[in-house]
């Protein structure tokens, strides 16, 4: 499994992106290799805190559409992005369903692209590559 951190500052409260955010997770449960999301928020600060079956499906989650739309809104910025390794002798201890379990509850769809701009449904997508902020680590 693997672990991926994204954390930006938005210009816009989080009570008035709630409705964009779910738009997002909605599709993010769809992609391949999706274990949980978890949203985060400090103040200005918000971000997901997501858990992939693997690094590859992790890293096509950070190259899609999806994630460049996040990128691209002009309201989000100072993105931070951080991989994760996990300990997975210690999976069990936590209750952490295992990739293989969840796979067979229900089907993957591909994701299509979403707009975070509060009040639109035509976000231009941005670029697919995540580590604008220069944040990635290993």
């Amino acid at each position: 499994m693997h672990a991926v951190l994204i954390t930006f500052r938005s210009a816009t409260p989080p009570s008035a992106l709630a409705a964009p955010l779910a738009a997002h997770a909605t599709l993010l449960r769809g992609m391949p290799g999706v274990i949980a999301q978890t949203w985060l928020h400090d103040g200005a600060i918000l971000g997901g805190f997501s858990l992939f079956a693997g690094r590859r499906m992790a890293e096509g989650y950070l190259a899609s559409e999806l994630v460049g739309s996040l990128i691209a809104n002009p309201a989000f910025s100072e993105f931070q992005i951080r991989h994760y390794g996990v300990l997975e002798d210690l999976r069990p201890a936590t209750g952490t369903v295992p990739p293989a379990s969840r796979s067979r509850r229900r089907g993957h769809v591909g994701a299509a692209p979403t707009s975070l701009s509060p009040g639109t449904e035509d976000g231009q997508p941005g670029p697919g590559r995540a580590d604008r902020a220069g944040a990635e680590g290993g």
